[in-house]
C-alpha cells in the first residue's frame, strides 16, 4: 500500500492529474491499487551435521617449540630466569657474559639476558621440547610434527612462533643427537 502512495504522490507532483483508472486524487488512486498479494515463505534450506567419524580432526596451528621439559618440570623461553632457578634447581656451573649469564645444569644449558631466558641446549634425553622431541627422537618425526622444517649442516632447522629458532642436530643422520632452541 505505501508503494502506491508514493508512486500516487510522486506523479502527482510531476503534473499527472489522472492515473491510468482514471483515478484524480491521492486517495482515489490509493483506493483503486490492486490488494497485497502474500509472499510465499522461502523453503528452508536442509541443515545438515556432520557426524565425529566424517569431520577432520583438528590440527594446532603451531607447536610451541619455546618450552622446555626438564623431567616434569616445564619453562619457556622469555620466563624469568629466577623461576627456572626456583623451579629446576641450582645450576652446577654460572658463567659470566658481557650481556648475560650461562647457567650449567647436568641435563641443559640456560644463557639469560636481561635476567629472561634467551637460549636453551638440550644436553640429554631427560629434557624435551615441544611436549616429545628429545635425544634419540626420529628425525623423521620431528618432520612430521614440525611442518616447514629445513635442512641444515647437521640437522634440520625450525622457525617457529614468535621467532623462535629450534635446531636438531643428529650424528647419525636418523636421530635426534642435540637440541637447541633460541631467541634470535
Amino acid at each position: 500500500m505505501k508503494k502506491f502512495l508514493v508512486i500516487a504522490l510522486l506523479a502527482m507532483s510531476m503534473g499527472c492529474t489522472k492515473s491510468e483508472s482514471g483515478a484524480s486524487t491521492v486517495q482515489e488512486i490509493v483506493s483503486s491499487a490492486p490488494a497485497p498479494t502474500a509472499t510465499p515463505a522461502p523453503t528452508p534450506l536442509p541443515v545438515t551435521t556432520p557426524r565425529p567419524d566424517d569431520m577432520e580432526p583438528i590440527q594446532p596451528l603451531e607447536i610451541n617449540v619455546s618450552q622446555v621439559q626438564v623431567e616434569d618440570k616445564v619453562f619457556a623461553l622469555g620466563d624469568k630466569i629466577e623461576d627456572v632457578i626456583a623451579l629446576i634447581g641450582e645450576p652446577k656451573y654460572v658463567s659470566e657474559l658481557e650481556d648475560g649469564k650461562i647457567y650449567l645444569y647436568t641435563d641443559l644449558e640456560v644463557t639469560e639476558r636481561n635476567g629472561k631466558v634467551v637460549d636453551v641446549m638440550l644436553l640429554s634425553d631427560r629434557t624435551r621440547i615441544a611436549g616429545e622431541i628429545t635425544f634419540g627422537t626420529s628425525l623423521d618425526l620431528v618432520k612430521e610434527k614440525l611442518e616447514g622444517v629445513q635442512e641444515i649442516i647437521g640437522g634440520y632447522s625450525y622457525n617457529g612462533y614468535e621467532g623462535i629458532v629450534a635446531e636438531f642436530y643428529t650424528n647419525d643422520g636418523e636421530t635426534v643427537g642435540g637440541i637447541h632452541v633460541y631467541l634470535p
